[in-house]
């Protein structure tokens, strides 16, 4: 860190302590907070009105400190006390250029507040509303203004009514009206007419007509029978009426164009484009022909820059995209009618491929092809991109209290020149989860703290192999995803490699599927470290650790509820895992008396995985939220010896699930042992439910439970009450609460939980309910609900 950058945080600290109104005058005030309160809401909800208010207050560091006004209050130049010059140095107008002036009161703020929050309240359809102001001073030249807002009672749509001059424009409008953004009953809300107007403009033009804007669509409120034509609730209404006219385009070489047609014609393409190609980058253009698509009749010209071979100085052409890449993106096409449609397609499309950072679509008239007979008129498409940078490398660090991970991830974008992405990523993991229950229960453990660390390389391709032609145009996007790696747990000594193929698309912005048709992993032991750890495991559980060749076929569904506002958030996910069908089917045909195995001595798994979560959210207000969590999972092995691999396995507990519970020590079921051991199931339920408040801008809190448990699927010996069952399942769920602080950076979060076990199925029946006697066994340590983590749990 600079000396500079040093000096200057402890003065900021110094600073901290001194007043930020230091330097004003008798009659200046430094504005602290608006705030707005509606006194009657009749009905419906109203937007945020603070967003009107003026002046706006100065930004406090974590909206608590306000650390720049500090700085300029106290670095203001001195004055001479006889000869009342003012002295001031190069330091203090540095430290001012830090800072930042008071936002003061001034009168002209109020009455300019008052008319903004009148205009919005007729804007939201209370054309009667009232607003009064209340200023609070303080001793220390400080004020917060209070706005009181009386709304009255708002008016709603009665009758929409329409008039449309233009014989080309009726028949579009009139069949689209059942998808009109303003319905008879509703609140009067004067954007949502304006959204209404450009709507019925977009409509207009994406029929072809280009040039039409939203000057043609006129709507004009009627309240003359306001008082006679109540709703049922007795609330005035007015009629609405949509015009669409020539009226308001005066100039006759304007209306003339907004009566022709329009299609796309030429297509032309910069695939590096940099704003130095206007002027002296030397540009050399090829037309391109799509060998697979000979019915596609569009004309596509690519511009690329040229430079100068090292040797030999003739020119050569930077070809950096493959061609049929870009133009697969492209739905401008030759012959198709205009329409916004074709335009957003086309940007989703090369938005998807992530190779540029600035996509520019213009279209330009062919004056050459205009038919001014029939009205029909022809564009040209030009097509900007900006390459994003090919390279790129990044770090991630996480912190928890069961362990630390920090992954660097190397991106190298186009690498096969067909907008594929290549990322080699390596992570190292540090668990320490075993060292905090020695903490907590005094206990000694072999294992306190050991590393995990692996890599992986991935290929993104902007498209699905081998089924490219099953691609739907209207589709958000897809890739095919091939990915090797391989990790290496000193815990258990184990070795993994795997290899994958992933098909993904996107139908909408909703959502997302992924399958992968192939995926194969082997998992291994190798030194003496896992039998060491294993032997004091129940013998049948030991299974879980052995040496594993998975070839697995996986399934991925994620979904977000469409909701129409913006306080209800609900997503769901489905996982789908079937490993061994293929290869238990051959070695029942070819085999039938004796299971295979892979490599010689790696036994090959058979199960069938399911893993459903849904998480919704309900914003409350600004400062507050409900947050809920439901996962259910389940493993099941379906022939008779096969077991479920511990790092397949579920686990609850730690920072981000059953927070009363340190990591992986809950669980299975009401298996009960004083031994640690990695606690994992092939059963899981768990519900968590959050109540996220604010205490004071950046710091907030929550109180939470957290109910949940994980089992075996069947009965392993040596492990009484560990397998699910329907006639005890609901006795073995784990049950905690608790609370927390977070810090919210905005860009992160920093989270503090603490849990509190109150029914723990563990310990034997009859003591589960958290009790006095907890403290004096090694049941439960005050320490073990202790939490730390960065973002929220879910």
């Amino acid at each position: 860190m600079k000396r500079s950058s040093i000096f200057l945080f402890l003065v900021i600290i110094i600073c901290y302590s001194c007043s930020s109104t230091k330097n004003l005058k008798e009659n200046e005030y430094m504005v602290v907070k608006n705030n707005v309160e509606i006194k009657d809401i009749q009905n419906g909800n109203i937007d945020n009105l603070s967003k009107y208010l003026r002046p706006i207050p100065n930004k406090k560091f974590m909206g608590i400190f306000p650390i720049k006004t500090c700085i300029w209050a106290n670095f203001q130049p001195k004055i001479d006390p006889v000869t009342l010059e003012e002295k001031d140095s190069k330091f203090r107008k540095w430290m001012r250029k830090k800072g930042e002036a008071q936002v003061l009161y001034d009168s002209n703020d109020v009455k300019y507040s008052l008319n903004q929050l009148k205009m919005a309240m007729f804007q939201q359809g209370f054309f009667n509303s009232s607003s009064t102001a209340e200023l609070k001073f303080k001793r220390n030249k400080k004020v917060k203004i209070n706005y009181f807002v009386t709304a009255n009672n708002p008016y709603f749509i009665n009758k929409i009514e329409y008039k449309i001059d233009i014989p080309e424009y009726k028949e579009i409008i009139v069949q689209d009206i059942p998808n009109s953004l303003i319905k008879s009953g509703e609140r009067y809300n004067e954007e949502l007419l304006s959204d209404e107007r450009d709507r019925i403009a977009n409509l207009i033009r994406d029929h072809g007509y280009y040039f039409v804007s939203s000057s043609i669509v006129t709507i004009e409120v009627d309240t003359n029978y306001a008082s006679s034509n109540l709703t049922k609730e007795g609330y005035p209404t007015a009629n609405i009426h949509i015009i669409v006219n020539f009226d308001e385009i005066q100039d006759p070489a304007i209306r003339n164009k907004y009566q022709y047609k329009y299609f796309f014609d030429k297509v032309y393409i910069y695939t590096n484009y940099d704003v130095s190609f206007e002027d002296d980058v030397l540009l050399d253009s090829l037309r391109y022909i799509p060998p697979k698509n000979k019915k596609d009749p569009t004309y596509y010209l690519f511009y690329f820059p040229m430079r100068e071979k090292r040797f030999t100085q003739k020119m050569k052409i930077i070809k950096d995209y493959k061609s049929n890449i870009i133009c697969d993106a492209i739905y401008t096409k030759k012959g198709g009618s205009y329409s916004h449609t074709a335009y957003d397609v086309s940007y989703r499309k090369l938005r998807s491929l992530k190779n540029f950072s600035l996509i520019n679509i213009n279209f330009s008239e062919n004056i050459q092809r205009l038919d001014t007979v029939n009205k029909i008129g022809y564009l040209n498409t030009t097509y900007k991109l900006t390459r994003d940078k090919r390279h790129r490398v990044s770090a991630q660090a996480e912190v928890r209290t069961d362990r630390s991970n920090l992954s660097f991830t190397y991106i190298n974008k186009n690498i096969f020149k067909g907008a594929e992405y290549m990322s080699v990523n390596a992570y190292g993991s540090v668990y320490y989860y075993n060292w905090l229950n020695s903490k907590i229960r005094g206990e000694e453990y072999d294992n306190l703290v050991y590393g995990e660390y692996g890599g992986s390389v991935t290929f993104d391709i902007p498209r699905l192999i081998f089924f490219n032609k099953y691609q739907k145009n209207d589709a958000q996007s897809y890739s095919t995803s091939i990915k090797m790696g391989g990790s290496y747990s000193y815990l258990f000594s184990r070795l993994i490699f795997y290899a994958n193929m992933t098909y993904k698309w996107n139908p909408n912005s909703y959502t997302a599927h992924s399958f992968s048709p192939l995926d194969i992993s082997t998992i291994d032991t190798k030194g003496i470290r896992n039998s060491e750890l294993t032997n004091s495991y129940p013998e049948s559980y030991q299974r879980k650790f052995s040496k594993s060749f998975l070839l697995n076929l996986q399934y991925n569904l994620n979904y977000i509820y469409p909701f129409q506002n913006t306080k209800n958030d609900l997503r769901f996910s489905l996982n789908l895992e079937s490993s061994g069908a293929v290869l238990t089917g051959l070695n029942l045909l070819f085999n039938k008396e004796k299971k295979w195995q892979i490599f010689n001595d790696f036994n090959y798994t058979t199960y069938e995985k399911a893993d459903f979560n849904m998480r919704y959210s309900y914003k409350v207000n600004a400062n507050n939220a409900i947050a809920t969590r439901f996962n259910f999972g389940v493993a099941v092995p379906f022939t008779k010896d096969a077991i479920l691999p511990f790092e397949k396995s579920f686990y609850v507990g730690g920072a981000n699930s059953m927070r009363g519970w340190s990591f992986r020590s809950l669980g299975p079921g009401g298996y009960s042992s004083k031994d640690y051991i990695e606690r994992s199931g092939d059963i899981k339920i768990e519900v968590n439910l959050e109540y996220q408040g604010t205490i004071y801008k950046s710091l907030k809190y929550g109180i939470f439970t957290d109910i949940g448990n994980v089992w075996l699927a069947t009965k392993y010996e040596g492990m009484e009450n560990a397998e699910f069952s329907l006639t005890r399942f609901y006795k073995e769920l784990g049950f905690c609460v608790g609370a927390g602080l977070r810090i919210d950076f905005n860009f992160f979060i920093v989270r503090l939980d603490y849990g509190v076990p109150l029914y723990d199925p563990s310990i034997p029946e009859g003591e589960r309910w958290i009790n006095r006697s907890w403290k004096q066994n090694s049941w439960w340590k005050w320490t073990q609900g202790l939490q730390f983590g960065i973002g929220y749990a879910f």
